[in-house]
């Protein structure tokens, strides 16, 4: 099941496939690495050991917003999509998948309304809405919480309000690859880029982002869903042993064998 947390670290999961390699019984070793920047993904310029402190730090990846965006007056304010309000965003849309204008929106500096705006626009015309109806989530019930509040109460909000809207964020799965074949496409695409280091100009172009996306489509949903079980696990289960600066490939393979074996054989098993 997604939730805000799971969004809020699905780049943390891109990061651990980025660092697949094959022990000496074939089964998937995830090591996170680092950027070129030398932060990982998850934690943006200043990546923190503590990733469960970081994913509810970013749980929120939409910009501060108190009073939501106006309908009708000609601006395509943050919030508002082509699906939403195409009397001001017209209707643009692109390929992006709910789940990767999320990854998208998070390329841009937190007040750069503009790039968020193309992010949305960059997105598919399902996906646009399933983001519109996730911040009208936000706004409606968590106002409070996600504009003034902790992070955490934000996040815990989200996930008590907002479930629907969150599961129905999509990955835009049509094709017919399953957990192996996505784990093979992803890993050969380009690192994602860093949290805030993008613009309208950048972000929507990326070529890590188009890769990921481009891997979705072309995966059916059930590979999908079991590739991110085993991010899941290992996120949850092997944080030291598997991230920087602490974990090294021994450390996180015999970690992996003790918790997560059993969503690796899933996975390996589904062509």
């Amino acid at each position: 099941m997604k939730n805000a947390r799971w969004i809020a670290v699905l780049a943390v999961f891109t990061a651990l496939a980025l660092a697949y390699g094959c022990a000496d019984d074939d089964t998937y070793v995830p090591l996170p690495d680092a950027r070129e920047d030398g932060t990982t993904l998850e934690g943006g310029a200043d990546a923190d050991a503590d990733a469960d402190a970081d994913a509810d730090a970013d749980a929120d990846f939409t910009p501060d917003e108190t009073t939501g965006p106006v309908c009708g007056n000609g601006t395509c304010e943050t919030g508002e999509t082509a699906a939403s309000c195409p009397a001001d965003c017209g209707t643009t849309t692109g390929d992006l998948s709910c789940q990767m204008t999320v990854i998208c929106s998070q390329c841009c500096a937190s007040t750069d309304e503009a790039c968020f705006n193309a992010c949305t626009a960059a997105g598919t015309a399902d996906a646009q809405t399933q983001l519109s109806d996730i911040l009208a989530c936000i706004n409606t019930r968590c106002g409070t919480e996600c504009a003034g509040g902790t992070s955490e109460a934000c996040t815990t909000c989200q996930e008590t309000n907002c479930m629907t809207e969150f599961d129905a964020c999509g990955y835009g799965a049509s094709g017919t690859a399953g957990c192996t074949g996505f784990y093979t496409c992803v890993r050969s695409c380009p690192n994602l880029p860093a949290n805030g280091s993008g613009s309208a100009a950048t972000c929507p172009t990326d070529a890590g982002i188009e890769c990921w996306n481009n891997c979705f489509i072309t995966s059916d949903q059930n590979g999908i869903d079991l590739y991110m079980a085993v991010m899941q696990c290992i996120y949850d289960n092997c944080h030291t042993e598997c991230y920087p600066p602490t974990g090294t490939t021994d450390a996180c393979n015999s970690c992996q064998s003790a918790n997560c074996m059993s969503e690796v054989n899933a996975c390996s098993s589904d062509a």
